[in-house]
This record gives C-alpha cells, structure tokens and sequence, in this order.
C-alpha cells in the first residue's frame, strides 16, 4: 500500500493520504484524475471506509464508465457498485427518483420541445426568429443560473437574455414555467433545481446527504452551472474555493446577468 504512494507527485499523495475528513477536490484536467481517485479509493479501502460514503462527480458519462471500469479492477466489480460515481445529472436524477418522487407522487416528466412550440404558436411569434432551439438554450441557460420567474409568474425585466433578438423570451419563459408548475410537471433542467430547493426546504433530508458522504471529488473539467456550485456548497455545508487561489468562485465565475 505505502509503495504506490511513493511513487505519486507532492500534491497528489497530500490528497490521497488525507482520510479524515470531507473533501471538495478540484482535479487536474489530465489523465491524473484517474490515478488520483483511484489511489484515494484503494487508501480508503485499507483504512475500513465504506465505499458509499464516496461521491464522485465527472464531467460526462464516458468518463465515468471509463472511471468505474479502472476501479473495478483494484476493488471488484460488485465493490465498485457501492460507489456513488456520477455526473452532476446523473445525482440530481438519482436523488429525484430517491428523494422527491416519493414525496410527490404527481409529478411528470415531459419532453419541452412540445409545449414550448405551442406557446410560441400561442404568443403568434415569430417562428423563424423564435426557433424552437434557441428558445430552449435560452431557458436551459436562465435555469441552470436559478433565474426563475417570481411568485406572480413574472421574469425581472432587466434580465439580459443572451440573444438580444428574442425579445419577448421573457414572456416565454413565464408562460412556460407557469403551465409547467400548474399542471406539475418538469423538464430534465428541473432535476437541478428540484434538487437544490429540496436542500433548501428540507434540512432533514440536506443533513442526510451531508453525513452521507465523509469524501467528495470533483472533475473540475466540468463546467459546472451556478446551480450545481449552488448545491455543492450546501452539500459540503461550506463555501466552496477553486483550486489554489482560494477564491469563492461562486459569485465570480457563476455570477447572475446584472
């Protein structure tokens, strides 16, 4: 077990060796990631941890076969599948199907692209510049930054839109997420969100997920949405730092429009 650590660069073995304690790890963007997980893992094995006591969040499905494939290999196929290794969507669809369907039985999943092309053809807009792709971007962008309409169903007016020529996406927006609302149903940009006001609402089930887990890493190859540092920082029950300059990147890399 000691010779594997010997052979690791300064940083890596500070990681690996560390066992007490959470951990938000910002890896580096090469096939290190691996190694480093792997090697943290395999060390935990040896101190007795239990294996669901580890979240890892990849940036995409592909790695996180790949990631799984590789520790398999040190603990075992069956041993790996106690390991809570996931992309950001893949736990927020997890904790949906563990958390909040059991708490409302009613809710639905529905395709968007049919009930935003109503609505566009509701609001008589046209089609050409209110494509159906972009009309989706744009509210897949507003909700990934938890730029959500008021309780009177309103968007704030001042809300820059990242294309200036959909000038009545506000009214979209509020029409969509209120037809959506009253006949309780979600799009897969909801399973974030979900996830994020059931932290916010239920300190109960945010505390189970905090005891939960003793180590979580994180690829930082992920371009991670507002919402999803918005979540980990309640997750982790702190603020969350990039790598190396200690900065809250929360409100200097996934700041709202302003």
């Amino acid at each position: 077990m000691i010779s594997y650590l010997k052979e690791m660069n300064e940083d890596f073995y500070t990681v690996t060796s560390k066992i007490d304690g959470r951990q938000y790890i910002l890896n580096k963007q090469d096939d290190g990631i691996f190694n480093l997980i792997i090697n943290k893992i395999v060390r935990l094995m040896y101190e007795s941890s239990h294996l669901d006591s580890i979240l890892i969040l990849t940036d995409t499905p592909s790695h996180t076969c790949e990631l799984k494939s590789r520790i398999a290999l040190c603990i075992g196929e069956k041993r790996v599948q106690s390991l809570w290794i996931n992309t950001f969507y893949d736990f927020y669809v997890r904790f949906y199907r563990t958390e909040i369907l059991p708490i409302n039985k009613t809710i639905e999943i529905y395709d968007s692209n049919v009930i935003l092309r109503n609505i566009i053809r509701h609001l008589q807009l046209d089609k050409k510049i209110y494509n159906l792709g972009a009309v989706i971007n744009e509210i897949s962008y507003a909700k990934k930054n938890l730029i959500l309409p008021d309780e009177n169903g309103k968007v704030d007016n001042l809300i820059r839109w990242r294309n200036g020529k959909l000038r009545s996406m506000s009214d979209i927006y509020a029409y969509y997420w209120n037809f959506c609302k009253k006949r309780n149903i979600i799009d897969c940009d909801d399973f974030a969100i979900k996830t994020f006001f059931l932290f916010n609402e239920r300190p109960d089930i945010l505390h189970k997920y905090i005891g939960k887990f003793d180590n979580i890493l994180v690829s930082n190859e992920y371009n991670q949405s507002y919402v999803d540092s918005r979540m980990l920082s309640l997750l982790l029950d702190r603020t969350i730092y990039s790598e190396g300059e200690w900065i809250d990147y929360r409100y200097t890399n996934y700041r709202r429009n302003e």
